[in-house]
């Protein structure tokens, strides 16, 4: 049988076929159109290898930190592939990859840079991690210096052969990790059957985006989705939604309702598979409400 390593942190699409010790591998450059080039590409790989998706015993998924629209669109299929056809699955960061790919024989650190600061991560001459992945501010970087920083590339044998002891992940705790900062915060606001929650999305101690919601049951309304006007179009709304769907998996459907002139917020939640199903006349005084709801598969 096969394994499958995909990986879409950065803006080139990686993935491998792995057979026995024999590793088949295709890239493909992808600055920002992760969603036209990354099935093409496993198809490519698929037909080069003349075996299908079923084939596939094994899938082995870099979840972050990189690219949210890249990791998004892989993470994607890679649940889907193993919720549908029961393949397990094996999940490494983006850190951790790139530090057992390394061949350096002493002490190690992998880093991805935002505008702000960067992801670290550091291991010893035996994979063995003596920093956990943390977000350090650019001034604190000085404090590695002593680490020997390795490149970011992926030699898949190695990562294969750390990853052995190393359990399958359920399919419903596959998340994303993404070169962002979330703070999540539980408001006080509470009843015998609701709860009121906040997530927020920090920068430098400030607030600038949040979503609010209730949990009834097995129901999750979203009452308020806010981005500060000059943060708006970085992806904050689209994190922190995606945050809530991978807390609370168990829950069957998800109301919000939005203005009918908002077609981007509308367009934002349909991406999410949010779909309209009804309108309120004149709710916002000079301009309707649409109602929206997505509906989860709960296995």
């Amino acid at each position: 049988m096969y394994k499958l390593f995909v990986s879409t942190v950065s803006d080139e699409i990686f993935i491998a076929i792995i057979k026995d010790e024999e590793i088949h591998e295709y890239y493909d450059k992808s600055v920002s159109n992760h969603a036209q080039k990354f099935l093409p590409l496993i198809d490519k790989a698929l037909k080069e290898n003349n075996i299908k998706l079923k084939d596939i015993s094994e899938v082995i998924a870099v979840n972050g930190p990189g690219s949210f629209t890249g990791i998004r669109i892989g993470l994607s299929f890679v649940k889907t592939l193993s919720y549908s056809l029961n393949i397990p699955v094996k999940v490494i960061s983006s850190l951790m990859s790139y530090l057992v790919s390394s061949d350096f024989k002493g002490n190690k650190i992998s880093k991805i840079f935002d505008n702000k600061g960067c992801y670290i991560c550091a291991v010893d001459q035996n994979n063995k991690v003596i920093i956990d992945e943390e977000y350090k501010s650019t001034d604190d970087l000085k404090l590695y210096d002593d680490f020997c920083l390795v490149d970011q590339q992926f030699n898949v044998k190695r990562i294969l052969k750390y990853l052995e002891d190393i359990p399958f992940t359920n399919v419903f705790n596959v998340k994303p990790s993404y070169i962002k900062k979330i703070d999540t915060e539980k408001a006080i606001n509470k009843s015998k059957n609701e709860l009121e929650y906040k997530y927020s999305y920090v920068e430098k101690e400030i607030v600038i985006g949040y979503v609010i919601f209730r949990i009834n049951f097995d129901v999750i309304d979203i009452t308020d989705v806010f981005v500060n006007e000059d943060k708006r179009r970085k992806h904050i709304a689209s994190i922190l939604l995606n945050e809530i769907f991978c807390d609370y998996k168990g829950k069957n459907s998800y109301y919000l309702e939005v203005r009918e002139d908002n077609i981007g917020a509308i367009n934002l939640y349909k991406s999410f598979n949010f779909n309209i199903i009804n309108k309120r006349k004149n709710y916002y005084n000079d301009c309707d409400a649409l109602i929206m709801s997505k509906e989860m598969e709960v296995k």
